[in-house]
């Protein structure tokens, strides 16, 4: 679970926060520009510029695919986001971009997670690549923190999910589809199907406890 909203830890989140937005380069403001829409921005920006081939149908089925996850902890935990809890606790230095992608509570980022998850599946075909592409993915969810909508924690807490899903996965083999967090199937890539079949409650209950 996400600190509790009126503890020491949430209240230091938000003055790192504070910090930071202060301290920000034109780089790093543009950084949360060009992932706002598209979390896989820089993932992208370093295949292209390896001219390594990669499926933008394939990236948007995973992103589509593991929001749901997020999602489901999203509404578990119901953490609010920084601004609202900087409002709640009186914080007035605390300022964000007013982004359209933040209708949703704040735990996990499901940027960090959609972007780590699309690093991953990219370094097991590019393993020479990986720390490059999970630095792509970095980049996406530091820009959700410097933008002041997340937290230092939804993005660690979407990264230990989004390591946890992994083990899921088989990235060579076609069969069904695994289930998302609200019992339903989930459309995958066809290199990144489930083996034999769907992910029962059981193993769901198992990635849980890993988290």
């Amino acid at each position: 679970p996400p600190p509790a909203n009126s503890s020491m830890v949430s209240k230091q989140e938000i003055n790192e926060m504070i910090d930071r937005r202060e301290m920000l380069t034109d780089f790093e403001k543009k950084v949360y520009i060009n992932t706002n829409e598209d979390t896989c921005y820089y993932i992208k920006e370093f295949l292209d510029g390896q001219d390594l081939e990669y499926d933008v149908k394939d990236i948007e089925r995973i992103t589509d695919s593991v929001k749901h996850i997020g999602r489901y902890y999203k509404n578990k935990f119901n953490r609010p986001r920084p601004y609202q809890l900087a409002e709640a606790l009186g914080m007035n230095k605390f300022t964000r971009e007013k982004l359209e992608t933040t209708n949703s509570p704040a735990y996990p980022s499901n940027h960090a997670l959609q972007a780590r998850v699309v690093a991953h599946y990219y370094g097991k075909k590019y393993p020479q690549y990986k720390k490059f592409l999970l630095k792509g993915a970095d980049m996406s969810a530091e820009g959700r923190v410097n933008a002041g909508v997340h937290y230092p924690s939804d993005k660690h807490c979407a990264y230990q999910i989004a390591d946890a899903v992994m083990e899921f996965f088989d990235f060579d083999l076609k069969e069904d589809a695994p289930m998302n967090a609200t019992g339903g199937a989930i459309s995958m890539p066809p290199t990144m199907q489930k083996k034999k079949k769907r992910m029962s409650n059981k193993n769901f209950e198992v990635l849980k406890r890993k988290i």
